[in-house]
């Protein structure tokens, strides 16, 4: 977890239990940030090497729809 992220959560006073979702939460940002910056078929066997939970974290905090079927939100 980055400084500025740890910093953040002790000064929100957050419990053992919320930092370690905070921190798994930047895990996943970090994972999907490196996928979203490759190539579609590397990006694809990196996803494929994931365990079954890290695929699933994925999904649910970023969705799985294809960014250009995504309704333009600016």
């Amino acid at each position: 977890m980055s400084d500025n992220l740890k910093a953040a959560a002790f000064a929100a006073n957050l419990s053992d239990n919320e930092k370690a979702e905070v921190e798994a939460l930047n895990k996943a940002l970090n994972v999907h940030r490196e996928l979203s910056n490759l190539p579609q078929s590397v990006a694809q066997r990196q996803y494929n090497k994931l365990t079954d939970t890290q695929r699933d974290s994925l999904k649910q905090n970023f969705g799985q729809a294809d960014p250009l079927e995504q309704p333009k939100r600016g």
